[in-house]
């Protein structure tokens, strides 16, 4: 195959994966991957693919394969550590982000997925480090003041936590992770900042539904707090309808589940 048809062939295969047709994306690159040398790049957009289709087991072969390709390649070994992770394999994650960051001491990528590592399993101190790695040296990453932020909320530095919450805000105001985490933290009594960030947000045009709940139920806590019932109340009362809207409920789906249930009961019996 000529050069310039596998160019094309690949960018023609990169529309599929935007439209997210993953299973053509996979079929077409082992076709590809049998007719070509370098296979490093086909077999990274396989991956992907069965990463968005949650197959980890599929992702992780193909990974390894990549890998005995390119040993030292980061991006291999950084998206090795996240499939282990994904299959709770922890101790072949943490092979690979400390490869990474082994050969790269300032490769952000793994720095914040080994520190993501620490966080979900309660290591907060060591997550910290790896995010404070991070934050030296890029610190406009809004996700990863948000996540030291959580470690240092489960630790009990909530002044700490405020700050690098607020610093998400800052950098993205339609990030809602840190409105929620501020919220849990924050005696409104003796500081309305945030309170009135809440309400300033709230007026943002083209909130998510999801995001509008969110930011009611955290000014209904926050004017609890001031003692301002009434106002209270409205938040709460606008969070739980609009969280009634995301809820698809069918009584007449209840109840023959129900009716099943007692059948088989009683068919058992």
């Amino acid at each position: 195959m000529k050069k310039i048809n596998f160019i094309e062939k690949q960018k023609k295969i990169l529309n599929f994966f935007q439209t997210g047709d993953y299973d053509y994306v996979i079929s077409e690159c082992k076709i590809l991957i049998k007719k070509i040398p370098v296979k490093h790049s086909l077999i990274n957009l396989i991956v992907l693919c069965y990463q968005q289709k949650q197959d980890y087991k599929s992702a992780k072969k193909y990974y390894l394969e990549a890998n005995k390709l390119a040993p030292d390649d980061l991006s291999i070994l950084n998206n090795l550590g996240n499939i282990y992770k994904n299959l709770n394999d922890f101790d072949n994650a943490k092979v690979q982000y400390e490869k990474a960051i082994s050969l790269n001491p300032n490769y952000i990528h793994a720095l914040v997925n080994y520190g993501n590592l620490h966080k979900d399993v309660n290591n907060f101190q060591e997550a910290i480090k790896f995010f404070k790695k991070a934050l030296d040296i890029k610190n406009d990453i809004f996700l990863v003041h948000n996540n030291i932020a959580v470690a240092y909320q489960s630790i009990g530095e909530f002044e700490l936590a405020k700050k690098h919450a607020f610093k998400v805000i800052e950098l993205n105001p339609h990030f809602m992770g840190s409105h929620k985490l501020l919220s849990q933290i924050i005696d409104y009594n003796k500081d309305k900042t945030h309170l009135k960030i809440l309400e300033d947000t709230l007026k943002i045009e083209n909130l998510k539904i999801d995001q509008k709940i969110l930011l009611n139920f955290a000014l209904g806590k926050a004017y609890e707090d001031v003692k301002d019932y009434k106002k209270s109340f409205k938040y709460l009362s606008e969070g739980n309808k609009l969280k009634k809207q995301t809820i698809s409920f069918n009584i007449e789906k209840e109840k023959n589940l129900f009716k099943d249930i007692k059948f088989f009961f009683k068919e058992k019996i």
